[in-house]
This record gives C-alpha cells, structure tokens and sequence, in this order.
C-alpha cells in the first residue's frame, strides 16, 4: 500500500508519523526513534511496519524495548514494545507490536525484548 489507509486496510497494526531527518533518514514520531530506510522518504508522512516483520535481530533499525503488555490469541501472541530511551515530544509514544507464534514465545517470556525493523520492511506511506 501506499498510503496509511491502505496499510490499515490490508492489515498493518504499526504506524506512525514520520519527520525527515535527511537521506533515507526519519523520525518515528509515534514510537520515539530513528529510523534507516533503504529508499529517501519523498512526500511519505508516515510509516509502518506489518508486526510479524518486527524481527528479533538483525543489523539496521535494532532497538532494547521493555514489554509493555501481552495479549494472547488462538494461535499467536502479540507482544507490545516500547523502546527504551525513545525520544519525542509525545508524553505518551505508542508501543510496537509484534506477533509471534505460540511455539516462538513460549521460551522467550521475559520483561525486556531486542526488536530490529529491516529497512525493506518499513512502508513509506502518504
């Protein structure tokens, strides 16, 4: 999709606004941090991520997060994120989710989570 109401539409649960830092560059205003792309951000003014390309490692867009709460469904878990020493000028920063498999998260409960967002996985949206 390219614009927020079609990410939201096709499913995306991770969207924020976005500020242009520079070349392939932005701020995530929502979630408090930096953001690389792999692509400039022309007119985007915002960005997503679908919560099952939130990664648990990786080399670009990685990020410390406190778990902010956990919320179970039939067949997956979803996790809610929130980036430690984000940054913003919102007092309240929206968390990330990610969704794993039951399988995936039952060896890996614990109170803080290492996520990365690959930058070909973030959506540039209008």
């Amino acid at each position: 999709p390219k614009t927020k109401n079609g990410a939201i539409l096709t499913g995306c649960k991770n969207i924020s606004a976005i500020e242009k830092l520079g070349d392939n560059r932005v701020f995530a205003k929502d979630w408090g941090i930096e953001l690389c792309l792999d692509t400039d951000p022309g007119l985007a003014s915002h960005v997503g991520i679908r919560m099952h390309d939130v990664l648990c490692e990786g080399e670009q867009n990685c990020f410390d997060c406190k778990v902010s709460e956990i919320i179970e469904n039939s067949f997956s878990y979803v996790i809610m994120l929130s980036p430690f020493n984000a940054a913003g000028k919102n007092t309240e920063l929206t968390p990330i989710g990610r969704e794993l498999g039951k399988e995936d998260w039952q060896g890996s409960v614990s109170d803080v989570c290492k996520i990365s967002m690959p930058p070909e996985s973030l959506l540039l949206l209008e």
